[in-house]
């Protein structure tokens, strides 16, 4: 029964893994060049387009951008390094759930500290718009997470 409950918490922590990957693994490589490059770029021409930025808005966004990206680049350089020690501990003869736990607590972290950074941001970007355009954007955003669920 104790040899159950071991193989299952391992199974758990493995799903949690595959869950906790950083975003830039899942959407791009491992330099992040899908979820901060590109799609980025798609990103403001979507918001651009659909929100009718004016030019002093779109170079007032830009520059929100730049002023952030250093940060959540931290962030993300901060990742790699938690799923390699993790799967590492994963991958171990003898799985040490403790050593799991606090790994798991880590990119957890990091994880809250890239989500308060995009909200920043999102708020910040939200002092631009006209309150139309706000209308708008979280109409939009409520579709994105309805979609998710």
């Amino acid at each position: 029964m104790k040899h159950l409950l071991m193989l299952s918490l391992a199974l758990l922590a493995s799903a949690s893994v595959l869950n906790a990957q950083p975003m830039h693994e899942r959407e791009g490589g491992p330099d992040g060049e899908m979820c901060c490059g590109q799609d980025n770029e798609r990103h403001m021409e979507r918001m651009t387009k659909e929100l009718n930025l004016s030019k002093e808005q779109q170079v007032k966004a830009k520059a929100m951008h730049e002023k952030h990206q250093p940060a959540m680049k931290a962030q993300r350089e901060k990742m790699k390094p938690l799923h390699d020690e993790l799967r590492k501990l994963l991958e171990a003869d003898k799985v040490d759930l403790a050593a799991v736990r606090n790994k798991l607590q880590a990119i957890s972290a990091v994880n809250v500290e890239m989500r308060m950074l995009h909200i920043q941001g999102r708020l910040e970007f939200e002092s631009i718009l006209t309150p139309e355009q706000k209308a708008k954007m979280r109409e939009m955003h409520k579709q994105r997470m309805d979609k998710k669920q």
